[in-house]
């Protein structure tokens, strides 16, 4: 029998090839890594531009910083708020247990 021809015929539980696994659709799916690598490349292209447009790119840059330490900023403030809660109402445990 043809050798060729074997590859392709199924004589019970042997080892398949590569390219019979490739051509059988049984190989790694790559087709939705590659849409997402794409997409995630078109969407950064999209935010650079965006942001680095000529015309209203500065505009939308100092936006996009008052934003951010908007955000930090009150991301702080909370942290200190409860970080304050906390030692209090820990100093009031410690008082209650002494007395």
């Amino acid at each position: 029998m043809n050798r060729r021809l074997t590859q392709f015929i199924s004589f019970g539980n042997r080892r398949r090839h590569w390219y019979e696994r490739y051509f059988n659709g049984n190989s790694v799916n790559w087709m939705w890594p590659t849409l997402g690598g794409i997409g995630l490349g078109a969407g950064l292209g999209a935010g650079l531009m965006y942001l680095l447009d000529p015309d209203l790119g500065r505009s939308r840059r100092a936006f996009a910083r008052n934003k951010v330490t908007s955000a930090v900023d009150r991301t702080a403030a909370s942290i200190s708020k409860t970080s304050h809660d906390l030692k209090d109402r820990a100093r009031g445990v410690i008082a209650e247990t002494s007395s």
